[in-house]
């Protein structure tokens, strides 16, 4: 089985001033509605960091950092993070210089067979069988991940899938963890309209990633 786990989505600049993102700053430039931030929990305006949840998504600012992450890694949540931040880039001054963007995507790929030992399962996916690690990883508590990276239109993707042992019941539930950051340098005159336009492609971003998940996925099911 499969599943997206979390979502989220950066914006890197030197020019941030949280102070500045207060409740009336946020509504005047249609970042969010009145009624969101009125409904909105653990509201916090201060010089230096401005933090709240909204029922769809969670917006986080400090001096050089905005993280915008969804409630859950779906619909509607998943557009309402990616309107704010398309409309938060839109907002900024012109003067404001952004250095990175990226979406981050976590998907679990828990295998059908629940008690099949993890060795066993990354081994086959991720070790050669002319590893120099085996010699010292041969012992059955060992596991295996992989790191990958390649350009996707506008992004850098890293792909780091680490294996995790989840707490559920009595007993532990096994699962790989594929963590997809999908990285953007935004260039040009304007980087606002630069970022902004790289992340309208994060369907393709999650596409991409729910494509790779599923391949690991079906490989699994063959080892």
């Amino acid at each position: 089985m499969v599943k997206a786990k979390s979502a989220n989505v950066v914006i890197r600049s030197d020019d941030f001033h949280p102070a500045r993102m207060d409740a009336l700053w946020l509504t005047t430039n249609e970042v969010f509605s009145a009624n969101e931030l009125e409904d909105a929990e653990n509201k916090v305006f201060a010089p230096v960091f401005a933090a709240f949840q909204t029922e769809l998504v969670q917006f986080v600012a400090t001096e050089n950092r905005v993280q915008v992450t969804a409630s859950e890694p779906e619909p509607p949540a998943l557009d309402r993070m990616m309107d704010v931040v398309v409309q938060f880039l839109r907002a900024l001054a012109e003067d404001v210089a952004i250095t990175g963007s990226g979406l981050n995507v976590v998907w679990e790929y828990m295998p059908d067979d629940e008690d099949r030992p993890l060795h066993d399962l990354t081994a086959g996916l991720f070790l050669p069988g002319d590893s120099p690690l085996i010699p010292n990883f041969s012992d059955r508590s060992s596991v295996f991940g992989s790191y990958a990276e390649k350009d996707l239109g506008t992004f850098r993707v890293h792909l780091t899938v680490k294996p995790q042992q989840k707490s559920e019941g009595e007993r532990g539930i096994d699962v790989l963890e594929c963590n997809f950051n999908f990285h953007h340098d935004p260039t040009g005159d304007d980087t606002r309209a630069d970022a902004a336009k790289a992340l309208s492609s994060h369907s393709d971003a999650w596409e991409f990633a729910e494509r790779v998940v599923e391949t690991i996925a079906e490989r699994g099911r063959d080892l």
